[in-house]
């Protein structure tokens, strides 16, 4: 007997709960055997603690508006799995950290801060309170977003709207995202690596590192950067060495030849891998091709789905019980394939 295109949550029932935290399933369609039914309830539950994983399964159904004030992992099923799963949809996220005092006058700070987030198709997007800081942001499909704290990696996503940053925000990585909107704000020790931008690509961004992106848009809007190793086409203002920024290696207005794009415009189908006659061919600063596919952390995806969002653990893809008639006390033995992502 063969089960195939297992729904996410039986993985998850098979995985190994480590020692040190648990993961929790938690899934709103009326038939599931999950733990919890409502992505909130299972975030704000007594018996899920800081560092323990939610799996958040696809369904028709959107999670809604969640306030993420523990530290956990939150991973969904993606913004567009093959055809034989549901994305895993929520409307936004809402960071926020909870100060308590006891009798005594003491604090205790609950915070979202070092929690992880993959694999969700979001209405809008990521708010945040001040401060909040450490977020890592993968593989998700995502409107606007606001960081407000230092150390966020922000990598593998589609940007709808736009990155806004505080002035006084360090250290966060922005890497292999495909780019809708544009940037705003990125201030002191900011990396911008291996995007993609459609559109106007900033607003008064400065102190930043740009290398190996490619830019179908304006690229102004920058002030006391080092661009390094990008490549720009399509736009008057595709210039780098502009202003007190300083510029090297850069391709200026070049046809970055994609595999597979009828256009400079975003489109699902279209295949934004680079030619090996592209100018942007092993021209990153490490040698790597510019752009979404090169790097450290190329964008992923998920057998012919070049744009899934789907996570970066493997999947049950067919299951087959060999013996499914047991005498008593018979041992049930089970055959399991399983596909394991980019």
């Amino acid at each position: 007997m063969k089960f195939k295109a297992l729904p996410i949550l039986v993985l998850m029932s098979l995985m190994v709960v480590s020692a040190k935290a648990t993961i929790w399933t938690v899934d709103n369609k009326p038939e599931s055997p999950a733990h919890f039914k409502d992505l909130q309830a299972a975030i704000d539950s007594a018996v899920v603690a800081d560092g323990d994983t939610l799996y958040v399964s696809g369904s028709q159904n959107n999670y809604g508006v969640i306030v993420l004030n523990k530290r956990l992992v939150l991973i969904g099923a993606g913004y567009n799995p093959n055809s034989e799963q549901l994305k895993t949809q929520v409307n936004r996220i809402e960071l926020e950290y909870i100060i308590e005092s006891n009798y005594a006058g003491d604090d205790t700070i609950s915070s979202p801060a070092n929690s992880h987030i993959m694999g969700f198709d979001f209405t809008y997007g990521i708010n945040s309170q001040d401060g909040i800081g450490n977020i890592h942001l993968e593989r998700c499909h995502v409107q606007s977003i606001d960081i407000k704290g230092h150390s966020w990696v922000v990598k593998n996503n589609i940007h709808q709207g736009n990155i806004n940053i505080n002035d006084d925000v360090t250290n966060t990585l922005i890497l292999n995202n495909i780019m809708l909107a544009r940037i705003n704000g990125a201030c002191y020790s900011v990396t911008i690596k291996n995007n993609l931008f459609f559109k106007n690509a900033f607003s008064n961004v400065n102190n930043s590192l740009i290398s190996n992106n490619i830019f179908l848009e304006r690229t102004d809007g920058v002030s006391n950067s080092t661009f390094r190793n990008n490549l720009s086409y399509g736009s008057a203002d595709y210039t780098f060495d502009y202003g007190d920024n300083t510029a090297s290696n850069n391709i200026v207005n070049q046809d970055p030849l994609f595999v597979q794009a009828e256009s400079t415009e975003w489109d699902w189908e279209n295949d934004f891998h680079l030619a090996e006659a592209s100018p942007g061919h092993q021209a990153g600063t490490d040698g790597k091709n510019v752009g979404i596919y090169g790097g450290t952390h190329p964008f992923p995806q998920s057998g012919d789905e070049l744009y899934s969002g789907m996570p970066s653990i493997p999947q049950i893809i067919e299951m087959e019980v060999i013996n499914n008639i047991l005498p008593p006390g018979g041992e049930l033995k089970i055959q399991v394939k399983a596909r394991h992502q980019e």
